[in-house]
Order: C-alpha cells, then structure tokens, then sequence
C-alpha cells in the first residue's frame, strides 16, 4: 500500500479556469494531433478555446474546469500538452474519462471535484493532494475532498507512469519467481 509520505504528495499552484465542455480538440487542435511533439502542442494548445489561456499558464499551475472536461477525441496528446505547458494538475468537476485514463498513464494527476468551479476563482492559490483527491484553496481558506481514483491509478501514479509501474510489477514478479526457484 502507500505510505502516509506518498499519499500526501502536494501539488501547489495558481489555479487557471476554464469553463464547462472543453473539449479535448480546443486543448489540442486536429494539427497536433499524431505528432507527440511536445513543442508543437506548446505553440497550439488552447488555440481553439481562447490563445490567451496558453500566456496565463506558468509552471507548476493548476487547471480547475468545470463538467466534461477534455470530452470528444482526448488521445494522449491532451494530457502530454497539458504536461509539456507545466501544468501540474487538472481538477475538474468532471472529465472525459479516456483522457482520464491517458493522463494517469502518463504520470499526470487529476482530481475529479464536483464543487471545483464554485470554490476557486482565477489565480487562487492552491494545493492538492492527489492521492488523497484534498483540493485546499489557501486563497480562501476552503477544502474540499474531491472522489479517490481507483487503486490501480494510483499506483500507477506513484510508480510514475504506466511505463515504471508495469516494469517495476515484472521486476517484481521476477524477484518473486526466483526467490521460489
């Protein structure tokens, strides 16, 4: 299982808002898309939505979206963009739940939190605690828990990506086999 050291990981940042319904093709536009180019997506990501967002987003800053974030196409290259701005996390009352799956793939947390849109504004400082799904808005003073990702995830998650976390389950299984041998 995971330590009390592991599962308190913090995340801290300023919060950048986006709206309900955004979709997977305005964070990474058709363009992009099959190229895995990190720099590309830098370029292009939100300029569909509103270019804008790209200039807000410094290092280490949070996304907090609202319903149904990242619906419709969501390859893996929303959550690589998304990763290649500095984007530390995502925390969205809802979300496309294949984009979901590739950003935990990936390494990249995200906390599903119903309560995300009325509880934080534009720039507020935040930390999150992805294992434990706890979103403290340190602007305002809230907390709010938001739902836990299946185990799997988070493991997942704490291996690093889905990479280290299937190599480091071989490795395993192999040191099981030859103590047993």
């Amino acid at each position: 299982m995971y330590t009390h050291a592991e599962e308190s990981k913090k995340l801290s940042g300023q919060a950048v808002l986006l709206p309900d319904n955004v979709r997977s093709g305005m964070i990474v536009p058709i363009l992009c898309r099959g190229t895995f180019n990190t720099d590309e997506f830098k370029e292009h990501c939100f300029d569909a939505l509103d270019e804008k967002i790209r200039a807000k987003i410094a290092h280490n800053d949070i996304i907090v979206a609202g319903y149904d974030f990242a619906k419709g196409e969501s390859g893996e290259e929303t959550a690589l963009a998304l990763k290649g701005l500095g984007v530390s996390t995502v925390i969205a009352a809802s979300v496309n739940r294949i984009f979901l799956r590739n950003a935990i793939n990936l390494g990249f947390p995200v906390v599903i939190l119903p309560t995300a849109l009325d509880m934080i504004e534009q720039d507020d400082i935040l930390e999150v605690y992805p294992f434990e799904a706890i979103v403290r808005n340190v602007t305002k003073g809230l907390v709010a828990k938001g739902e836990i990702l299946p185990k799997t995830f988070l493991r997942i998650l704490k291996a690093g990506d889905i990479v280290n976390y299937i190599n480091n389950k071989i490795s395993t299984e192999d040191e099981s086999q030859s103590v047993n041998q």
